[in-house]
């Protein structure tokens, strides 16, 4: 027989224990119950995991769409003001709207040529289709003649000069075979041979106001201030290395880095960038047959950029490559010519070591020049550290180039010259020319020259854009707001960015927030 160990006490607890684990049981199925009503409650009154997803996914992506298109199309304008997307099968619709534009608002001159024999035609052009000049015009004298006659101001102020300085004189205006007159002849802005009243190439007609002043071309030749007046363009300093050639590839690409040249640069054929700074030239720039060149990072692509061509294990060193964009800067001999190739020179954004480069895209170096041709003031350098010397106290050689001679000419039976920013040569002539319709010239940003010469007989084929000149206010910067909407299963899905872009396509994303 079994005779159980267990006292009276340990007996009675089996109950006890058995109570307690059905009262857990009893709430524990009470809270699961809860819960689960909870949830499916909160299910049903929300959209399935699927449309949530679906819906989140779609607008965020159109919005990631939509800053990659306004990057590519930069601060111009919304790359759209609406369009309609799909995003696994999920109609999206996207609204651009501007909220802020930073202009460059420089006020620049649109061309400017310095040059002050009489009885030559300064502004020229061969004839052929009507060229639009952008922005004012100044003629610091010359022979005002039917060599102007296609060159269309649509609005604007054409401005002429009775300086005095020097060999500089106040008769120093010619129409027909007259002799010399100074601005103020009523017989010279009559007969100023700038088109009215015909069909500009853009909308509009033809129209422009004739101003005499008594202010010489210099005092119009920078920046207007907020004060009205013009600040004068300084030189950046002289770049610290010398460079040779090309410094290394970057696959077929032959690589350049900012510095000084001392010897000629022959680019026939293949494709060739030249990385972001100032480059000093001492002897002549050709592009021809057929080559591609891009000159600084920005709004022209090139075969590389900046931080392939800094990392390529080819390259220097001392890359010295700064800010966006480039300056060209002609000493000496150093002169650019263009034959049927492509040259685009991207905006410069400086760094506060050059600062002075900033918008300038070629200019010449002066120590100063008084002839009966022309006269070009001693320039100056900013340096560094804001200091202002004399450019002949510094290493850089004045441009032995003389009225006559091309310090700029771009031959585009086929091919493209476009300078996104100033070219400012005032001792030397620019010229340009093509015999057919297979160019594009695009410099909207400034021109000073002795002597501009447009001999392009016909428009170009690639339409009104494809032939840009003078000097165009552009916007450098413009924040948008980015607006995607999407509906799924009856829900309303919303992705909002405040997204800014600048002109050599730096961006930020200021903010970026969801609604669903």
């Amino acid at each position: 027989m079994h005779v159980s160990n267990r006292s009276p006490k340990a007996r009675s607890d089996d109950g006890a224990s058995l109570i307690i684990v059905i009262l857990v049981l009893l709430v524990a199925s009470a809270t699961a119950i809860a819960m689960l009503s909870y949830a499916s409650s909160v299910m049903r009154a929300r959209p399935t995991f699927d449309a949530r997803s679906r819906g989140t996914e779609a607008v965020r992506s159109a919005v990631q769409v939509a800053i990659t298109k306004q990057r590519e199309a930069g601060p111009a304008d919304c790359y759209a003001y609406a369009e309609t997307l799909s995003f696994n099968d999920v109609p999206v619709t996207i609204a651009c709207e501007t909220t802020r534009v930073d202009s460059n608002n420089r006020m620049r001159y649109g061309v400017i040529t310095t040059g002050i024999d009489p009885t030559m035609s300064h502004f020229s052009s061969a004839g052929g289709a009507p060229k639009e000049i952008l922005g004012n015009v100044f003629i610091n004298g010359g022979h005002i003649d039917s060599a102007a006659s296609d060159l269309v101001m649509k609005s604007g102020e054409l401005r002429l000069s009775s300086a005095v300085s020097g060999q500089m004189v106040a008769a120093r205006y010619q129409t027909g075979v007259s002799a010399p007159a100074a601005c103020s002849d009523p017989s010279i802005p009559a007969s100023d041979s700038f088109p009215t009243g015909v069909a500009a190439v853009s909308s509009g007609t033809a129209a422009h106001t004739v101003v005499c002043g008594t202010e010489p071309w210099w005092t119009f030749a920078g920046e207007r201030t907020s004060t009205g007046t013009w600040q004068p363009s300084y030189l950046p300093p002289v770049p610290a290395y010398t460079r040779n050639g090309n410094n290394g590839t970057v696959g077929a690409c032959k690589v350049y880095f900012p510095g000084r040249y001392n010897n000629a640069l022959v680019l026939n054929g293949g494709v060739h960038y030249f990385t972001s700074g100032i480059y000093y030239l001492r002897e002549r720039l050709t592009v021809s047959d057929g080559a591609i060149v891009v000159i600084g990072e920005g709004r022209f692509g090139g075969c590389a950029n900046d931080a392939a061509a800094a990392l390529n294990a080819a390259s220097p060193r001392n890359h010295a490559i700064s800010g966006k964009g480039a300056t060209i800067i002609l000493g000496a001999a150093g002169s650019i010519s263009v034959t049927n190739a492509v040259m685009r020179i991207n905006r410069r954004v400086s760094t506060v070591t050059n600062r002075a480069s900033e918008g300038v895209a070629i200019r010449t170096v002066s120590h100063g020049i008084d002839t009966a041709a022309v006269r070009v003031p001693a320039d100056s350098v900013l340096l560094a550290d804001g200091q202002i010397v004399t450019a002949a106290s510094t290493t850089y050689s004045a441009s032995t180039l003389t009225p006559a001679a091309d310090v700029l000419h771009a031959s585009l039976d086929t091919g493209e010259f476009s300078a996104d920013g100033a070219v400012i040569v005032p001792n030397s002539r620019l010229r340009i020319e093509s015999s057919t319709a297979s160019y594009t010239v695009r410099v909207p940003a400034s021109v000073i020259a002795s002597d501009v010469v447009l001999n392009l007989a016909t428009a170009p084929s690639s339409g009104p854009n494809g032939f840009q000149f003078g000097y165009r206010d552009v916007a450098v910067g413009r924040q948008v707001r980015i607006t995607a909407s999407a509906v799924v299963r009856d829900r309303l899905f919303t992705s909002t960015a405040l997204f800014e872009v600048q002109l050599d396509r730096r961006y930020a994303i200021n903010s970026w927030t969801m609604e669903r």
